[in-house]
């Protein structure tokens, strides 16, 4: 949620195989799944969180990804999130408590939201989630740091300005909590965005 990473990609934040940019207030890896260099921005809990545990061992990081989607849900459960959640699933509808829809790309979808409600425009989206775009190819990684850094920046200041906040900041786990009692709404939107790359598919 505070990142919008692959789960595979979660263990570099706390090894060396991540680069902290200290005068744009950033971070960077390389994805193992595409190559593709993503340049995130540092809330403070994600940097609280990476600094607590820099270079020690991440035991739930499992190689079996099922695992860890069970410990998720298993945690969601007992956190309260059961509320039935109704959609549709390449035609058919269905209903299932909240907990059981949640696994780890829920938190990289999340992370997108929480850009998009923040006003953050796609285009510093697609560097801070890694996605291919030839635009940027030109553009160096203190060039895509800084781009990352302004856009966040202004749309914290423009929500701090506005009496009306839609995602509070994430400073803190109280922060975090209300982020993810926006899952309801999140998964009825991933599930309507599956729906429809599985339409163009066919």
């Amino acid at each position: 949620c505070l990142v919008g990473q692959r789960i595979s990609d979660m263990p570099k934040f706390f090894n060396d195989e991540s680069e902290i940019d200290e005068e744009h207030n950033t971070i960077a890896l390389t994805q193992q799944k595409t190559g593709s260099r993503a340049i995130i921005p540092l809330m403070p809990l994600a940097k609280e969180i990476i600094s607590k545990y820099k270079n020690k061992e991440i035991k739930y990081y499992r190689d079996d990804n099922s695992a860890v989607n069970g410990y998720l849900k298993e945690v969601a459960k007992q956190a309260g999130l059961n509320e039935s959640i109704t959609f549709e699933e390449k035609g058919v509808k269905q209903t299932k408590p909240l907990h059981s829809l949640i696994h780890t790309h829920t938190a990289r979808h999340t992370f997108i939201t929480i850009m998009c409600r923040k006003n953050v425009s796609k285009e510093v989206l697609i560097i801070a989630t890694g996605h291919d775009d030839k635009v940027y190819l030109h553009l160096s990684a203190k060039d895509k740091a800084k781009k990352v850094a302004e856009a966040f920046n202004e749309a914290n200041k423009t929500e701090e300005q506005s009496s009306t906040v839609l995602v509070p900041p994430i400073n803190n786990l109280e922060s975090l909590k209300m982020s993810i009692q926006n899952l309801e709404e999140e998964l009825k939107g991933f599930n309507n965005i599956k729906q429809e790359r599985e339409s163009s598919e066919e």
